[in-house]
């Protein structure tokens, strides 16, 4: 199973991947970072994200503009997949880790058998 991560600016050209780790990944506008999002609208250190074996968590570091969950002001909440995630002015999908199948599968269209398109490495 792969790791969660956040999609920043999801549905937009400009959306980027960031990889979320175990433990806490500090995100802000602050070079010291784990997540380093360079926009006014974040504190320096704005929020943390924490990957438990009991499930992730997000949890706002006194930023001035808050940490929203789904529209909704927090604190400290647990995240689940597809959440929308506002630092200030920037918005991010939490999005939980998929298993990547061994081989990428396609509908033949002449028949209705499922053919192996190309083998991959797990």
């Amino acid at each position: 199973m792969d790791l969660p991560y956040l999609i920043y600016a999801p549905g937009t050209p400009e959306a980027k991947t960031h990889q979320l780790k175990f433990g806490v990944n500090t995100i802000g506008r602050g070079m010291n970072n784990s997540i380093v999002l360079l926009d006014e609208s974040l504190s320096r250190q704005h929020a943390e994200i924490t990957l438990a074996q009991d499930g992730v968590t997000i949890t706002d570091r006194n930023s001035l503009n808050g940490t929203f969950v789904n529209e909704n002001r927090i604190n400290h909440s647990k995240l689940k997949h597809g959440d929308l995630i506002y630092f200030g002015k920037v918005i991010c999908q939490f999005v939980e880790g998929i298993a990547h199948p061994k081989a990428q599968l396609f509908q033949n269209s002449t028949d209705s058998e499922i053919s192996i398109l190309k083998q991959v490495s797990p």
